[in-house]
């Protein structure tokens, strides 16, 4: 499959051009469509497949991927995963419920803006959210209770009210963050590769 040439102004790495030199519109760049991604992968062979496969994970993960469990420790690590996340949820649940009993200890001023985030972004306030507050903070309820309030302060002074509670994508609260990153050369490529020769970009 083939797809059409990216502009003229490609970035050269590794060279110190003038920032305009290195200009890309990112709406030019080609983009492939879902069918013809469909139609790329079915034209793969299994080797090449697996090639690709062990290019994007490493091929100690790909691998390990294709050994296939026995049927017996299967079983056994299924029923003992099961076990384990029925007494994980039950655990996470008691523990959510300390922390927002905390959470009402704390003072209006502080919490104002988590409770506001309940009534207008329920899902950013879920469970799994309050629950890493915990993990980070050791499950010390009291620490994650303040840490969370604190969390939602600043989100609503850096983002203020009409975007504090949008997903903090770049498409919702950080919509009027984004910038073109190529253009502005906040890039480089390291002088290293990974481990499987595969030149690394970081920004």
């Amino acid at each position: 499959m083939s797809a059409a040439p990216p502009p003229a102004a490609a970035i050269s790495a590794g060279h110190d051009n003038d920032a305009s030199n290195c200009d890309l519109d990112l709406r030019t760049v080609p983009v492939f469509t879902t069918e013809e991604e469909r139609q790329e992968i079915e034209s793969l062979s299994l080797a090449d497949l697996v090639k690709v496969q062990s290019d994007l994970v490493g091929l100690t993960s790909l691998m390990e991927s294709l050994q296939p469990p026995s049927g017996t420790v299967a079983a056994a690590s299924s029923i003992s995963a099961s076990t384990a996340t029925g007494n994980n949820n039950n655990s996470a649940m008691h523990a959510t419920q300390h922390l927002e009993a905390e959470l009402r200890r704390l003072p209006r001023a502080d919490t104002e803006a988590y409770y506001t985030a309940i009534q207008r972004c329920p899902d950013q306030v879920s469970r799994e959210h309050k629950a890493l507050f915990l993990e980070a903070n050791q499950n010390d309820v009291p620490v994650a209770a303040a840490k969370l309030a604190e969390y939602w302060r600043t989100r609503l002074e850096v983002f203020g009210n009409e975007r504090a509670y949008l997903p903090m994508t770049l498409a919702g609260a950080m919509r009027d963050e984004t910038m073109n990153l190529a253009s502005r050369r906040v890039w480089q490529f390291l002088p290293q590769t990974d481990t499987a020769g595969r030149p690394v970009l970081f920004f």
